[in-house]
């Protein structure tokens, strides 16, 4: 391979997405060029933000509550127990939670691996791209980000510090600005005070925007910004 193919490989690289082979023939280019070990440190800072970018989900609550008294249920009466009917409706009650349980983490896998999937094309883009830098407004002025962007496109990488956790029924909106105009970037939550990678997908490309904000809106989003404004930078 010549030095623009293995480049073109170092994305799957970080994310050890290549096989056996090809790794060899990536790390014996690595250690002569310089240039590749730069843009694969670029590579593997990103991909390391995007491993957690996608947060931890519950199980459903009814899963719990059906277990616990499937559970629950033969301590309460031994004599119940010992019937045969019961006995058989309790097992068969066990073998539903237990299906419904694996068909929610079969599903839960699946919607992580198509997110990862999206964040590693992101990344191939996105890294060593253009960057906006974001500041806090007073309702969380520690807060900070660094938009990483392409201008013909329409993907974005954002990376945010010290947003503070919201309650389940709000969320964070990112806003896109174009003449007076606002379309809807991305939604999501803070569960704790921690770095977040968070995903930007336009409904133009990037070059056509002013500025970015990020408001405070209701958990299922919001057309138009209707709460405080926590970070806002200019293209």
């Amino acid at each position: 391979m010549n030095h623009d193919e293995i480049r073109e490989l170092l994305p799957a690289y970080a994310i050890g997405a290549v096989d056996p082979q090809e790794r060899v023939t990536v790390e014996e280019h690595l250690a002569t060029c310089a240039a590749c070990r730069l843009t694969l440190r670029t590579y593997e800072g990103l991909a390391e933000d995007l491993l957690y970018a996608v947060p931890p989900v519950p199980a459903p609550s009814q899963v719990e509550e059906r277990l616990q008294r499937a559970v629950g249920a033969p301590r309460r009466s031994r004599s119940w127990w010992h019937r045969p009917a019961a006995r058989t409706l309790a097992l068969a009650a066990a073998v539903v939670i237990f299906l419904l349980s694996n068909a929610f983490w079969a599903y839960r896998i699946q919607t992580i691996s198509q997110e990862m999937r999206v964040q590693a094309t992101a990344l191939a883009v996105l890294a060593g791209a253009p960057r906006v830098v974001l500041q806090g407004d007073p309702p969380a002025p520690e807060a900070r980000g660094v938009l990483y962007l392409r201008p013909e496109t329409n993907v974005a990488l954002l990376r945010i510090s010290n947003l503070p956790p919201l309650p389940p029924d709000r969320a964070y909106q990112v806003w896109l600005i174009y003449d007076g105009h606002r379309d809807t970037g991305a939604l999501f939550q803070v569960h704790q005070p921690q770095e977040i990678v968070v995903l930007i997908r336009a409904p133009r490309p990037l070059a056509e925007y002013e500025a970015i904000g990020i408001t405070v809106e209701p958990a299922s989003g919001s057309p138009g910004p209707t709460g405080p404004r926590v970070l806002h930078g200019s293209f």
